[in-house]
């Protein structure tokens, strides 16, 4: 396994700058519903912190094209994140990914963020998801980080299509990669038709309030960072 440590020091140590955007040559993103609901959850819940999470589902096949299925999230932190916690959290994450309660072929395929406040500039992801993301990366390739732009979600659960941000690595496998935005079809993730509404409606109803991080979980070991029972909970 790579070590959160080792991932976070290459990152802080490659200082080039991005100078162009991740192409089309990755899969393209699909968020389903209970993925997409969790995320937008834990920025709602904790709307003065940087908050940051895993995205766990599969590559599939759909129409001769390979489609990352995000089929879930994990919410993890909403304080600081420390590299040892990240490690303990990273390794419960791909042990119930490899258990019996998530479909065959289930793995970590991404994290995601949101800022508590947009006060940095979009052309790279943040250094937490992104040692997050080399991380993932080093066992599954086409990883991806998701931003959530709350300063886009407004009452309408996230309609805006700026919204949200996909990242991807601007040359994979290189020490100098940077995780940058992607272009395209790849700039926004594939979702249901229904999947805003229904997340505006959760907003309206404050059932954002009843999702649980790591760090509620630390903090209280009755709460459980899978939110089995949450909205749209598969």
């Amino acid at each position: 396994m790579v070590s959160f440590e080792e991932v976070a020091e290459k990152e802080t140590a490659s200082s080039s700058a991005a100078s162009d955007s991740a192409g089309s040559s990755f899969p393209r993103l699909r968020l389903d519903d209970a993925a997409y609901s969790k995320v937008v959850a834990h920025a709602a819940k904790f709307p003065w912190a940087n908050v940051n999470g895993l995205l766990i589902g599969a590559e599939k096949k759909e129409d001769g094209s390979s489609i990352i299925m995000v089929t879930d999230a994990v919410p993890l932190f909403h304080s600081v994140t420390l590299a040892p916690m990240t490690e303990v959290a990273c390794m419960l994450v791909e042990e119930y990914c490899a258990s019996a309660q998530t479909p065959e072929g289930t793995k970590i395929v991404g994290a995601y963020y949101c800022d508590a406040l947009p006060k940095r500039s979009d052309a790279t992801a943040c250094k937490t998801a992104s040692a997050l993301a080399n991380k993932i990366s080093a066992t599954f390739s086409s990883a991806a980080i998701v931003q959530l732009r709350a300063e886009k979600m407004g009452a309408a659960g996230g309609k805006d299509s700026n919204a949200i941000v996909v990242y991807r690595q601007s040359k994979p496998n290189s020490t100098s990669s940077k995780w940058v935005p992607c272009d395209g079809t790849n700039a926004s993730p594939l979702m249901s038709r229904t999947c805003h509404d229904r997340v505006a409606a959760m907003i309206s109803s404050q059932e954002y309030t009843k999702l649980d991080d790591f760090d509620d979980c630390m903090a209280d070991v009755t709460k459980d960072w899978r939110n089995p029972s949450f909205l749209f909970a598969k």
